[in-house]
Order: structure tokens, then sequence, then C-alpha cells
């Protein structure tokens, strides 16, 4: 059995991201989850993995400027404190290729030419205030992992696994190629109460 302790750090938001004494995590590999906050509950919405040379920061970073710019799965105002299944949820991407996209793939230059912008301008209109609700309650929580064996590939499984896949926006998913896994979490936060979805599940 693989015992993987897991220190977590936050939660986080937009306009309060981690304090300096934390970069050399944040800037390293590790699992993270991101999602957004109602008064004092945290709802989880996605759950992702860093290499070292990728880093939880530009993981993040690329998460909010999707966010940012409408490229990703749009919650309406209504709806967005109820965890709805998958089906329910009204995705619409605004822009498209996204905030991280080469200028010189060849995709790209195709999609302008067909893409029909007054559309996208409407639609930037119509969802201004679920994005800008969406930007305003996002948080996100993070925690080292930079070991080789279980594979980190593995822990996210078991995490999107005792969270519920439901209740997550997850492509990638399935069992742990390793079975043995036993995820603890050591919540490092002390004003704030551990989430529910950080309790050892196995």
């Amino acid at each position: 059995m693989n015992e993987i302790e897991l220190i977590w750090e936050g939660p986080f938001q937009i306009n309060y991201l981690p304090e300096p004494s934390l970069d050399k995590i944040f800037n390293s590999g590790g699992i993270y989850i991101w999602g957004f906050k109602n008064g004092e509950e945290l709802i989880p919405h996605y759950v992702g993995i860093a290499s070292p040379d990728t880093k939880i920061s530009y993981r993040i970073y690329d998460h909010i400027s999707h966010l940012k710019s409408g490229f990703c799965t749009i919650w309406r105002k209504a709806d967005l404190f109820n965890i709805p299944k998958p089906e329910k949820r009204i995705g619409k991407a605004l822009f498209f290729p996204p905030v991280s996209y080469s200028k010189n793939n060849e995709k790209n230059e195709d999609f302008i030419k067909k893409t029909n912008y007054k559309n996208i301008l409407n639609g930037v209109i119509e969802y201004k205030s679920d994005l800008k609700l969406m930007i305003n309650t996002f948080f996100f929580l993070f925690a080292k992992y930079e070991n080789i064996d279980p594979k980190i590939t593995d822990i996210e499984k078991q995490l999107i696994i005792n969270i519920n896949k439901d209740n997550l926006v997850n492509v990638r998913g399935g069992d742990p190629k390793n079975d043995e896994i036993l995820l603890t979490h050591n919540w490092n936060n002390k004003g704030f109460s551990q989430p529910w979805f950080l309790t050892p599940k196995n």
C-alpha cells in the first residue's frame, strides 16, 4: 500500500495569489484543484497535474486566461452554486484558439478565416455577467508532488474518484494503474475549514 500525503496550500483567488514564501512550491510540479467559492464553501470544478517543467503556476495561469477569455464551460449565474450534472452545464467557447495558442499554427489561420467575430462579440455581451461571477469566485488549491512512484497521473485519478467525476469537468479519469494508493490530506490553512473533498476516501 502506497500512502501518499498531500500538503495543500490555499485556497487562493485571482485577487489573492500565493505569498512569495510559497513561490518554490507554486513553481514546482504537483496536483491542483480549482473551482468556485460560495461564501465559505469550496465547489471543486477541475483536478489537474503539473510536471516540474510545466509548473503548477503555469497551469493555473492557463486556466485563468481561459476563464477570462470565455474559453471554458460557462456556468450561468443562476446555476453556479448548484453542482449540475455535466449535461446541464452550458458550454460555449467565446474565443478560440485559447490565449496560449501559437499564431503560427496552421489551425489558427484557418480558424480566423471561418470565424464570425460578430457572433463571438455578441456572446461576450450575453455572458458578461456570468464570466464576471466566475472570475470573482474562482479559487485554487495546490500540493507539491515530484516523486517518480506512484505516478502523478494515478494520484490525479484517485483524487477524481474521491471527489466524484460527476462533479467535475475532467475528461480524463478511470482507475489508477496502481490500485494500492491511499491518499491522506494535510490541510495547511488554520483559518479555513478543510473542504469536504479533501477527506480520505479509499
